[in-house]
């Protein structure tokens, strides 16, 4: 390890430096990109689901209890209710 930074404090340390930075920021930059895309993606599908639903007939209210519970974000009155009842009810959106 102490290689390393003596070669970064070194005559050519300066061009090492901007290469580990150079090498860093595209690699951050590659990441950004992949989770970005990603986002992207799913905003596609998500509104590929909601135009298919309206073809469908459905109300937009129905497309939002439908994409909520996609998503998980159904509430319940308690964590508890849940795991208590022995019936499959559905959650309430």
């Amino acid at each position: 390890m102490q290689d390393f930074f003596d070669a970064l404090t070194g005559p050519n340390g300066r061009v090492l430096g901007m290469v580990c930075v150079f090498f860093l920021g595209c690699c951050l930059a590659a990441v950004i990109a992949f989770v970005e895309s990603r986002k992207i993606e799913v905003r596609r599908m998500e509104a590929a689901i909601k135009l298919e639903m309206l073809r469908q007939g459905m109300s937009a209210q129905e497309i939002v209890q439908v994409m909520r519970a996609g998503q998980g974000r159904c509430t319940r009155s308690s964590p508890n209710q849940a795991l208590s009842t022995t019936t499959n009810a559905a959650p309430i959106c």
